[in-house]
């Protein structure tokens, strides 16, 4: 039996640099730093096995340059899913699609191997990302946690794979010229996928709960909070669980 890591954060001044920068530019991030909100635990159950290439006909599951280079951050495009009814199913259709992790309004559960590659985001988008998919919650307070848990999750993978500080991809060539993307820019840059999530998405939640849209760039200044706020030993809250779908 695994047993659960209690995570003290130490607060610096980067904290206080942090809500003065990103609550300046979003409604959605101040509200998130304005109300301490805590994002959730990761719960770690591996269930995607195509990641072996005994299971997927020999496929080499490795990254490009041997370790995640990226985040993709992707949404379901339903409406009034669960998260656990997402994950089954991708779990039954994992031989044509599969993401690293799944985030909802209140939980954050990583079903593959984010060491590994995923298969979430066309072929070229899929070589150098870790990638995670949004359920659509319907509350302010739902949307405020979800984001706030995404963002963390995503500061996590940078600082534990060595990306680097958060900057969002161009889609003005194909060089990796960034390390934070939506599907949408995995599209527009590199093609091989033609899903724009999570823009209708986040700007549908953003205007009807903020009375704002929510877009990449404030997304990435809170990753950038989280980023800086501490390194990934202790800032990672992250616990490994058996749950079934």
């Amino acid at each position: 039996m695994k047993k659960t890591k209690w995570i003290v954060l130490v607060l610096s001044t980067t904290f206080f640099i942090g809500i003065e920068r990103v609550s300046a530019s979003s409604a959605v991030n101040d509200y998130i730093l304005k109300n301490n909100i805590t994002p959730a635990r990761e719960q770690v159950n591996y269930r995607i096995t195509m990641q072996n290439p005994a299971n997927n006909g020999g496929i080499n599951m490795n990254f490009k340059f041997g370790k995640p280079q990226m985040v993709i951050i992707h949404d379901v495009g339903v409406e009034f899913s669960t998260i656990d009814n997402e994950i089954t199913y991708m779990v039954n259709h994992q031989d044509s699609a599969f993401v690293h992790s799944f985030v909802d309004g209140s939980q954050l559960k990583t079903i593959a191997d984010t060491s590994k590659i995923a298969w979430g985001a066309g072929p070229f988008g899929n070589r150098y990302a870790d990638q995670i998919e949004q359920i659509r919650v319907n509350s302010k307070g739902e949307f405020a946690q979800q984001i706030a848990s995404l963002a963390n999750w995503t500061a996590n993978q940078m600082i534990r794979y060595g990306m680097g500080a958060p900057k969002l991809v161009s889609i003005a060539n194909k060089d990796l010229d960034g390390n934070l993307a939506s599907h949408e820019n995995i599209s527009y840059k590199w093609g091989g996928t033609d899903h724009v999530d999570p823009v209708a998405y986040w700007n549908g939640r953003g205007q009807k709960y903020f009375y704002q849209k929510y877009d990449m760039s404030q997304f990435r200044d809170l990753v950038a909070y989280y980023y800086n706020k501490s390194s990934f030993d202790t800032m990672s809250n992250q616990k490994t669980v058996n749950y079934s779908a």
